[in-house]
C-alpha cells in the first residue's frame, strides 16, 4: 500500500505492508496454508492444533479454507 502523503515529506516513495488489511490481521496465513497443503490428506482430516496469537489465527483460517478442524491449545 502506498502512502502518498509522506512522499514529499520524506523525499521518496513510501510503501507499507499493512497487516490490518489481511484476512487474519497478520501475514501468518501464507506459511500456515503452505504447511497444511503439504500434509497428507489423512493427517489433515484429523485436524490441527493451534496456538494463540497471529500464528494461531493463520493456522485456524487455513484449516477453515481446507475444511479441516483446528483445536486451540492453551497452557
Amino acid at each position: 500500500m502506498r502512502l502518498n502523503g509522506l512522499d514529499q515529506f520524506l523525499g521518496c516513495h513510501v510503501y507499507i505492508k499493512a497487516e490490518n488489511m489481511q484476512k487474519t490481521n497478520s501475514f501468518k496465513l501464507r506459511g500456515a496454508l503452505n504447511k497444511m497443503l503439504s500434509m497428507p490428506l489423512e493427517q489433515l482430516q484429523q485436524g490441527v492444533v493451534v496456538s494463540s496469537g497471529n500464528h494461531g489465527k493463520g493456522v485456524a483460517y487455513a484449516a477453515k479454507l481446507l475444511n479441516s478442524k483446528a483445536t486451540k491449545f492453551s497452557t
